[in-house]
């Protein structure tokens, strides 16, 4: 607090990175964001699709039980857009993004993914999971799919915030197997 003024710092995580890079690729495919419960993955693409795409639509499929039946029903992406859009009452275009969140809980969104793959591969779609291990483990269309495992942050992740980047560089420079009896 400074003057009576609490000041907010955002850690810039990795992930943004990534998620930057996955959005510019030519011929990007739906994205799936798996890792532990409560490591930020949620936070991390709602951030990314409010600065990154015109509108992005959030859908929890832990949540919003009418959007887990949609995707138990229909496999047509365009279909399954049309139904999304009257649950939602908002529009979903090729410039959007549709998040889906907790994809875990309703395993044919899971394989839905492929479809949007297929069918509408202008549709950026990135969905999220915590328990997704033994679901992917079954599916074989990985070429189909972009996957990246999110873990919890990491000093690197510290070191970004504001005012102590300075040792970031310093410690890059360092074998990570070098910094860990450093940190602890």
């Amino acid at each position: 607090m400074k003057n009576g003024i609490l000041y907010w710092m955002k850690i810039q995580r990795n992930i943004s990175i990534s998620l930057l890079e996955w959005k510019e690729k030519k011929n990007r495919l739906p994205l799936i964001i798996q890792g532990v419960r409560q490591v930020g993955k949620t936070n991390a693409v709602k951030d990314f699709g409010a600065k990154a795409f015109q509108n992005f639509i959030h859908i929890d499929l832990e949540k919003n039980q009418r959007a887990s039946a949609i995707f138990r029903e229909v496999r047509d992406p365009k279909i399954i857009l049309d139904q999304l859009q009257l649950i939602t009452k908002q529009k979903i275009n090729k410039h959007d993004l549709l998040f889906i969140d907790e994809i875990h809980a309703c395993p044919p969104a899971l394989t839905s993914l492929k479809y949007f793959a297929e069918d509408m591969p202008e549709l950026a779609v990135i969905a999220t999971g915590s328990l997704l291990g033994i679901l992917l483990a079954g599916i074989l269309f990985s070429s189909l799919l972009n996957l990246i495992y999110y873990l919890p942050i990491v000093t690197t992740g510290f070191l970004s915030i504001p005012k102590t980047g300075y040792v970031k560089p310093k410690l890059e420079k360092i074998p990570l197997t070098m910094l860990v009896p450093l940190i602890v």
